[in-house]
């Protein structure tokens, strides 16, 4: 049973879900969407009653009919794949950060070993350091 009026946070949510809309609307491709993304049961009747939802909605349409995509253009994109691709973005910004930090790291270890050559003791320091870790 569809939600016969919404709220003004539901609405909200919906028209944030809108505003950042990728690929072509209809209002029953919208009304999957807000069911599976938000967990709102409603109608597309129910959905243009509100300014809220309706102005978000036509922009929607406008975007996707400016940039000339179409469903068959982008994929479906489920709240599943949506998640998946939030975190492959979180381990890739994860994986340049320890990159970044490995690279600084290399430059000590080679700026160490260069001090080495030229001091005996420090030389020795590292030979044991390297057998005791070898052990391990």
């Amino acid at each position: 049973m569809a939600l016969r009026s919404l709220s003004i946070e539901q609405q909200r949510k919906i028209a944030r879900l809108l505003n950042t809309w990728i690929g072509k609307v209809t209002w029953e491709i919208l009304v999957e969407r807000i069911y599976t993304d938000l967990g709102i049961e409603t109608t597309r009747q129910t959905l243009d009653t509100y300014s809220s939802v309706r102005n978000p909605y036509a922009e929607a349409k406008l975007r996707a009919r400016s940039k000339g995509m179409s469903l068959q253009d982008i994929a479906k994109y489920t709240k599943s794949d949506v998640t998946l691709i939030e975190q492959n973005k979180k381990l890739e910004a994860e994986v340049k950060g320890l990159e970044k930090k490995v690279d600084e790291q290399l430059i000590f270890i080679k700026a160490v070993v260069s001090e080495a050559g030229d001091n005996p003791l420090l030389m020795g320091m590292l030979t044991d350091l390297k057998r005791k870790l070898s052990k391990k």
